[in-house]
């Protein structure tokens, strides 16, 4: 009771503060069957998702329009593109994609980069390549082609990134080395404008939620990022961040298959996120989020919290 105590007068106090930062969802709509939904979208509405099987571990995208005003996103058809776990997708400039996943036989992570017809809905995906070891893998991608990765250890709670360049030509991508910038589980990583990257994760310990704020150098391969600082309780973190510098973030309560958002605005000198309350949307399990790079409206989709169904909201942000 006391725990509850603190975590609800902790929401009020971020609510005060965050002064009506929430985002305005449209009602949920199912769209598929599987598990481990992840998804993005570019300037021209299009969206990708992909996620696993709900009765093997292949792997399958759809490739949508979304429709911000009737909050409908028109879906093309699931295709089957890979084996594997826990995919994670992002969208570039000019249709690029990319998706990382993990072995579903091994703690070993896996890329494709492809291009997107967005009349045809379809994805012309370049060959499946192993660039690390780990799991739970997380991509995000800016409009000049930087990627940014984060996963976990493969033996341990330890998390990683790494930053490449895409050669879209080619449906290649040239990494920099892995290098160890914190500890935890289920790490989620987005890119905005000016190098900003932002990374939540859960706690390898208690379900904690947290961020940290860097600055990408592409160049050399590296990001100099802030202080870990904890945001709020819960599992199953994801964000997305528009080039405004604002975060939606969408997580699963720590005790119960209900589903909550925060929108965040970035402090890039200092590092640091304003967040507004935390506000309960839905009942589900494992959400993920996409922006529109303007800001414009976001995207969530997720697992129902007792079959393998798949489901979307359209939310739009204060001041659209």
């Amino acid at each position: 009771m006391i725990v509850a105590a603190i975590v609800a007068a902790s929401r009020l106090l971020a609510s005060e503060a965050g002064q009506g930062l929430e985002v305005r969802w449209n009602k949920s709509v199912r769209y598929d069957t599987g598990r481990r939904p992840t998804l993005a979208i570019d300037e021209r509405n299009t969206v990708v998702e992909v996620h696993v099987s709900e009765t093997s571990d292949a792997l399958w995208y759809r490739v949508g329009e979304a429709d911000a005003a009737s909050g409908v996103v028109s879906w093309g058809n699931s295709v089957r593109y890979d084996s594997g776990l826990n995919p994670s997708v992002a969208l570039g400039a000019g249709g690029l994609a990319v998706e990382v996943h993990e072995s579903e036989g091994a703690d070993t992570l896996w890329y494709h980069v492809g291009e997107v017809d967005a009349g045809s809905r379809t994805i012309s995906w370049g060959k499946s390549v192993q660039y690390d070891t780990g799991r739970l893998a997380s991509v995000a991608m800016d409009e000049r082609g930087s990627v940014v990765e984060v996963h976990v250890s493969e033996t341990t709670d330890a998390l990683w990134y790494r930053v490449g360049k895409v050669n879209a030509s080619a449906r290649s991508i040239a990494w920099g080395k892995s290098v160890r910038y914190d500890s935890g589980l289920n790490p989620v990583v987005g890119i905005g404008a000016e190098g900003v990257v932002v990374e939540v994760h859960e706690s390898e310990g208690a379900d904690t939620l947290w961020y940290h704020v860097g600055i990408l150098d592409a160049e050399a391969g590296t990001i100099a990022w802030g202080k870990s600082v904890r945001y709020d309780d819960g599992i199953h973190a994801a964000l997305a961040m528009g080039r405004d510098g604002r975060v939606v973030e969408v997580h699963e309560s720590e005790g119960a298959d209900t589903l909550w958002c925060h929108v965040g605005s970035v402090a890039r000198a200092s590092r640091t996120i304003s967040w507004g309350g935390s506000v309960r949307y839905d009942t589900g399990v494992r959400p993920r989020v996409a922006l529109h790079p303007g800001g414009r409206f976001a995207i969530e989709a997720h697992e129902s919290e007792g079959t393998d169904t798949l489901w979307y909201h359209v939310g739009s942000l204060p001041g659209e």
